[in-house]
């Protein structure tokens, strides 16, 4: 008897998961554009001719199989030279450059504002697109009063790794940061504490060797800080942009970069002008023990054969922070014109979704790391803190550049306090007045 009430139950099982599946395939839509043509379009195009490399020829692969799909025929096509200039003149005269539209996030806040961007919220509630799927920020970008215009399925590269010397902390004896993280020590406290270590000075008052430094430090040091103590440039305080400097957490942050510049001198500073490569070549030779470097950067070291081994970490965690984050709060989007009709934006949003999605769904997430960032690393530590930075990333930071902030107000501030010509909070003070009646101004329109 038992073993009828067993097999009763499998097969009910069994009758409840075909049920389950085929209310899934009834539910899922198919669309066909009756041989549609959809056109992708940025500035530079795309190179497709077969045996580029692998990720290459898997992108031709897609294209094939979303035109079967959606029964459409797919152009990737490169904008003319006047692509930024003339981008909202071409649209609002019913003559876009393509379907799908490329955008800085610096460029698209005019665009959508002079009404050439069309509002997507319809069709992703219609079609069923998982915005989780997407990069929080580029829909951060892209989303205005609870509509989206634009999105990116990409994540932007890491932006603000730690790269340190191994034989340089090694010689100063110091644990390795990765050690550091194990023991959850890797912190503000620690960085500057390890940057004034590794700066050296030589009988004649000469520094010989600095403790950290990053490719730009004026233009990028201070949102890095600020970002990883849990603050924020700006804030949206109830759909109103607030340029938010002066919070407690982003004063402190700030503090302990004004510290090692001009208490401890343990950052190195270029001149203003200077070859972006400076700070660069001296981590390569040996000069800069720490460095602070977005991807491009890191894959600098490399191609140059930096002699020295070298490790990759996630900026240090302030106090008032939990987790490790990424100092990127902008990134490219795409939008669709607003030129076109329902049909043709609803084939162009489907035909992105298909054509950017994972092209390697076969590969386990360390196999998804190592693939992407072998390339940059020396070892396995550096490839997981980059993998897990470009890939869990959390709530996406509100983007100065989305109010009209000029981001080198920030590069003033930053200056100022690295040169010690003000303190933090005399530098935020004298210019957040202009800076809120520009977004003021901004948002206002």
């Amino acid at each position: 008897m038992k073993s009828l009430t067993r097999m009763l139950a499998l097969v009910m099982s069994v009758m409840l998961l075909c049920s389950g599946i085929a209310i899934a395939a009834a539910e899922e839509k198919t669309y066909d554009f009756g041989g549609m043509t959809v056109s992708m379009c940025n500035w530079w195009g795309w190179d497709l001719t077969p045996g580029l490399s692998d990720q290459n020829d898997r992108l031709i692969e897609r294209i094939a199989e979303t035109e079967a799909k959606f029964n459409v025929k797919i152009e990737m096509r490169k904008g003319p030279e006047e692509y930024y200039d003339n981008m909202v003149a071409t649209i609002m005269a019913g003559e876009p450059y393509g379907d799908m539209m490329w955008a800085y996030p610096w460029d698209f806040p005019g665009w959508m504002k002079a009404g050439a961007a069309y509002d997507l919220t319809e069709i992703i509630e219609e079609t069923g697109i998982d915005l989780s799927r997407y990069s929080p920020i580029a829909i951060g970008v892209g989303e205005y009063d609870g509509h989206y215009y634009g999105l990116n399925k990409e994540m932007p590269d890491v932006n603000s790794m730690v790269a340190f010397n191994k034989p340089l902390l090694e010689e100063a004896g110091l644990e390795s940061p990765y050690d550091l993280i194990a023991k959850g020590e890797w912190s503000f406290a620690k960085l500057q504490e390890y940057a004034k270590v590794l700066t050296k000075v030589d009988a004649n008052g000469v520094t010989t060797q600095y403790g950290f430094s990053a490719y730009d430090p004026y233009g990028t040091l201070a949102n890095t800080f600020i970002y990883a103590n849990n603050a924020a440039i700006v804030e949206n305080a109830d759909g109103k942009p607030v340029f938010a400097l002066d919070s407690a957490n982003a004063l402190e942050a700030m503090t302990v970069l004004y510290d090692m510049a001009n208490v401890d001198k343990s950052i190195f500073l270029y001149d203003v002008g200077a070859d972006w490569a400076t700070s660069t070549n001296m981590f390569v030779a040996g000069d800069i023990a720490m460095m602070n470097a977005p991807t491009w950067v890191i894959e600098c070291f490399n191609a140059w054969n930096m002699e020295d081994d070298f490790g990759l970490v996630p900026f240090p965690m302030g106090p008032q922070a939990t987790s490790f984050v990424d100092d990127t709060d902008y990134q490219a989007i795409y939008f669709v014109p607003s030129c076109v009709d329902k049909e043709r934006a609803t084939a162009a949003v489907l035909v992105y979704d298909a054509l950017f999605s994972d092209l390697y769904p076969e590969l386990t997430q360390e196999e998804r790391y190592e693939n992407k960032f072998m390339r940059y690393c020396r070892d396995e530590e550096s490839i997981a803190f980059m993998g897990d930075l470009y890939y869990n990333r959390g709530e996406a930071p509100v983007c100065p550049d989305k109010y009209g902030m000029d981001r080198d107000v920030l590069r003033k501030i930053t200056q100022d306090i690295l040169d010690g010509v003000n303190t933090p909070a005399a530098a935020v003070a004298e210019q957040k007045p202009a800076v809120q009646a520009t977004m003021d101004e901004a948002s206002a329109k």
